[in-house]
């Protein structure tokens, strides 16, 4: 793997704007966290604990984590931790290490809530019921009093946003979010202080290339809301705060650029969407907060997917350059970030390459000044 400081190319490193000669980020070495069998992951997770950080994969053989330091490095042994999540997999903070809600799809078809500490130990300390063998997209917040998981499935193109809440080891019944006759997918979830609020893609059912929708917000009370309408096969919407608020951000094909961008936008303002990066491979973008905001997202090069991770101000505008993790003959289809001391982890997978090499694991430390 290449780790490249680009602009609009890989071709083109050092400063992109007047700002990047004092907000430059780069990255350090890079650590092979695990091989993965098969294509590659069906998910990948990562979250700081204390000093260190956890990364979580699934893929064909199980669900897996390992202890990583805060460059990268790998700390003892990979621990396998159950069956695989072909659903997808949500790993968020707990306080002492992560708690990584895995969806499990088929004849056993429900999210096992599971405790994992510092030390990759883990145990199961919830279940929580689905409503189909079929779906795809989890996630999961931890509030004040309870854990609550949102999640899409259903038949392909039939697809609801389900929610549930867990408390003392106990899941209530799923409740439907989102409109029984839309194609609803890719939820996220937040605890903003102790509302929650939970977005998604709303897809028009009625279109064929299932490219025109409208990402949906449901901040606890009453119906779900459309913040905007989107054009894009997988807008992919995120929950984050910043020190001004609640951020959305999403994928979307906008004029006069006909390439998918990563957009932000505050929901109770006023404002257009900004865009501030690329976002033009399939996967879905993280964004997470470390002092300013962090945000990873999918894009080709050259018949390539790689990963463009920008920095991002209160502004919701981009500080100094994109910074660019590539791999020639390789896509690189799902990143996961986390905060350090000085910046952000990265965690990124790859999938079968043309080459036949086996598909990996990876994390480096981006650090910033």
């Amino acid at each position: 793997m290449r780790l490249l400081l680009a602009c609009a190319s890989l071709a083109l490193v050092g400063a992109c704007d007047a700002r990047s000669e004092t907000s430059r980020c780069h990255f350090g070495a890079e650590h092979t966290v695990g091989e993965l069998q098969g294509r590659g992951a069906d998910d990948i997770g990562l979250v700081a604990a204390g000093t260190s950080a956890l990364g979580a994969w699934s893929d064909e053989s199980g669900l897996f984590v390992r202890t990583l330091a805060a460059n990268g490095a790998p700390v003892g042994a990979v621990h396998r931790i159950g069956a695989r999540c072909a659903g997808g997999l949500a790993f968020i903070e707990n306080g002492t290490g992560g708690r990584l809600a895995c969806f499990r799809l088929g004849d056993d078809h429900g999210i096992d809530l599971i405790d994992v500490g510092a030390d990759a130990s883990a145990r199961v300390v919830a279940r929580v019921p689905t409503e189909h063998r079929e779906g795809r997209g989890v996630a999961v917040a931890i509030g004040p009093q309870e854990t609550v998981v949102v999640w899409s499935d259903g038949a392909r193109g039939h697809e609801q946003v389900w929610s549930a809440s867990v408390r003392n080891g106990a899941s209530s019944s799923p409740d439907a979010l989102s409109n029984e006759n839309a194609f609803s997918i890719e939820p996220d979830v937040l605890f903003d202080g102790e509302r929650i609020v939970v977005t998604w893609a709303e897809m028009n059912p009625s279109d064929p290339s299932a490219k025109t929708g409208r990402v949906m917000l449901h901040e606890g009370r009453g119906a779900a809301v459309a913040l905007t309408p989107v054009s894009c096969v997988s807008p992919s919407p995120r929950l984050v705060r910043d020190a001004l608020g609640l951020v959305v951000a999403f994928r979307d094909v906008r004029a006069p650029d006909s390439h998918a961008g990563l957009f932000l936008m505050r929901p109770h303002r006023s404002d257009a969407p900004q865009r501030v990066a690329r976002a033009n491979a399939f996967g879905a973008e993280d964004i997470v907060r470390c002092g300013d905001l962090f945000a990873a997202a999918p894009r080709m090069f050259r018949g390539d997917s790689l990963v463009g991770i920008s920095r991002i101000s209160t502004r919701l505008t981009r500080v100094g350059g994109e910074v660019q993790i590539y791999q020639t003959h390789a896509d690189l289809a799902l990143s996961d970030l986390a905060c350090t001391a000085r910046g952000a982890l990265a965690l990124v997978a790859d999938e079968h390459s043309a080459d036949n090499r086996r598909p990996m694991l990876r994390a480096t430390a981006l650090t910033c000044d």
